[in-house]
């Protein structure tokens, strides 16, 4: 599967059709913070919030931490080959008038607001 960066949203194409995005759409969801820590995305806000709540660093290391924010979007790829965060799960078959079957399998893990997790291949 391919996840897309497109601008400040996400898709994710498996065999050329998109199955998940980051926006509202009918497709299954994924989550902004995930596709960023995949595609290694610095925010800028934090720098600044760093710079500004944290130790003060002086306006040319700011200005300095601004700029390799900045170089690193415009050299990071727009394309990165990811997979499912799995889990095995066990499902219950009732009870029928001979023996109860476990049947069990694997299945992508969901975060706590319902998006599938990716991680890179």
């Amino acid at each position: 599967m391919i996840l897309m960066k497109l601008e400040e949203d996400y898709k994710l194409y498996s065999h050329d059709s998109c199955i998940a995005t980051t926006h509202e759409s009918p497709y299954k969801r994924l989550s902004k913070e995930n596709c960023d820590e995949i595609f290694g995305v610095v925010d800028v806000n934090d720098i600044r919030k760093s710079v500004n709540t944290g130790v003060y660093l002086g306006s040319t290391t700011s200005n300095t931490l601004m700029s390799i924010a900045t170089k690193q979007s415009l050299q990071q790829p727009t394309e990165i080959e990811v997979e499912f965060e799995m889990e095995n799960y066990v499902k219950y078959v009732p009870k029928s008038l001979e023996t109860v079957y476990p049947t069990g399998g694997v299945r992508p893990i969901l975060n706590e607001n319902g998006c599938l997790i990716l991680k890179k291949k």
